[in-house]
């Protein structure tokens, strides 16, 4: 199977909502999510990608992208859990840096800290990211007392440009 059997459909117009909202409320730390609503809001408004990721009409995951002139932030990407461990994340990550192909895609993870209560699960995701060709950034930056390792394919993003991208971006996205 190949990235080109992933669909995605705009939130607004995909069927399954109520799993979209599910997988989304679970698979990330409330501190860490956006309100739902606003996230729908936004979307609508074409202020980010929030899309249900489907291979043959059926629901496996979920992405939230926010599209730049010189980069695409990937700020959410799930898995639906009975899709799991089938190669479905990889696709769906292969299908967003085909969608965006051309510049520079994105993401944060939580720092990789050999103290972290969950330091497997960072280093597994941190591993996941790599074979699909994402590279340390070379910068972190902390949220709400979390510090997160930027990651990025396809070019560079400096630091300065990534936080300015954060500033005027994303903190509408926590209001």
């Amino acid at each position: 199977m190949t990235n080109q059997d992933i669909t995605f459909i705009p939130y607004h117009s995909a069927p399954q909502k109520g799993a979209i909202r599910k997988l989304y409320r679970t698979a990330f730390p409330k501190a860490e999510r956006a309100p739902f609503l606003l996230l729908r809001r936004l979307a609508k408004k074409g202020e980010c990608a929030f899309s249900g990721c489907y291979r043959e009409g059926k629901f496996v995951g979920l992405t939230v992208a926010v599209e730049q002139p010189d980069f695409t932030y990937l700020f959410f990407l799930a898995v639906e859990e009975g899709a799991r461990s089938h190669g479905f994340g990889g696709r769906i990550l292969e299908a967003v840096k085909e969608r965006y192909a051309g510049m520079p895609v994105v993401l944060d993870m939580e720092e990789r800290n050999a103290s972290a209560p969950n330091r497997e699960q960072r280093e597994r995701r941190y591993r996941f990211y790599e074979k699909h060709g994402f590279a340390p950034a070379g910068y972190t930056y902390t949220f709400k007392g979390v510090t997160y390792e930027v990651l990025s394919f396809g070019g560079e993003v400096t630091k300065e440009r990534y936080y300015a991208f954060l500033k005027e971006r994303i903190r509408r996205f926590h209001n």
